[in-house]
């Protein structure tokens, strides 16, 4: 299935014109992109000396060694491939970026939040294979 080879899928709605101009309280580009280098320095840092310098493109002996979580967030990522049917491709795809979102927090392990967020990415997959 293609939905499987695509590690985050997430459908946007349009933004009303009336929204447009009004008050943003969401977080700036410049935090943004601030928060995205020290994910980076973090994966550079732990794969110092691999060949790989990015978690996506860990393959699945990297994703046993490195993207390791907590009992507890894994047990959620069993439910949700059990409730979504989804498959061992993007059971791997989930703990990938479940690593990315823990990195983006500047956390060094992989908790139950990162995890369900990174389900969350997987949208399309519920919505259109799911229950």
């Amino acid at each position: 299935m293609l939905l499987d080879r695509i590690d985050i899928q997430v459908e946007v709605d349009s933004v009303p014109v009336s929204e447009i101009r009004g008050a943003d309280a969401s977080e700036s580009s410049a935090a943004v992109r601030e928060r995205v280098s020290q994910a980076r320095e973090i994966q550079a840092k732990r794969y110092e000396g691999t060949k790989v310098h990015c978690n996506a493109q860990l393959d699945n002996r990297g994703i046993e060694t490195y993207c390791r979580m907590a009992k507890d967030a894994e047990n959620l990522l069993h439910k949700a491939v059990e409730r979504m049917n989804l498959s061992m491709r993007a059971y791997h795809r989930v703990m990938k970026v479940a690593r990315t979102v823990a990195d983006l927090r500047g956390a060094k392990d992989v908790g139950v939040a990162d995890v369900a967020e990174a389900i969350q990415f997987r949208e399309l997959d519920q919505k259109y294979w799911g229950a």
